[in-house]
């Protein structure tokens, strides 16, 4: 058997990456590259996006998508807060 076949991860909950990046980090790097590009605003993309990228490195720095929504919960608008079920789904849960 050969042992080569099977690669055993370092750490099971680390993100995928592509290449260096991880898929969010790709993602706030090249939609707003791409919508520079579509409107012809190249520089406009290009500065947006090392912008969206460091303001995201920020956020996952100080506790990530948990850290959206509890802000999202606290400070956002009534519509988020308050959702309420309608009467015939409340008595089944």
């Amino acid at each position: 058997m050969d042992v080569t076949k099977f690669v055993i991860p370092k750490y099971l909950d680390a993100p995928e990456r592509l290449f260096i990046f991880t898929y969010d980090e790709v993602l706030a790097l090249f939609c707003p590259i791409a919508g520079g590009l579509v409107f012809n605003l190249t520089l406009l993309g290009l500065i947006s996006s090392v912008l969206t990228y460091r303001g995201l490195k920020k956020l996952k720095a100080r506790g990530g998508f948990s850290l959206v929504v509890s802000i999202i919960y606290w400070h956002g608008p009534n519509e988020f807060n308050n959702l309420q079920l309608p009467n015939y789904q409340q008595r089944y849960i």
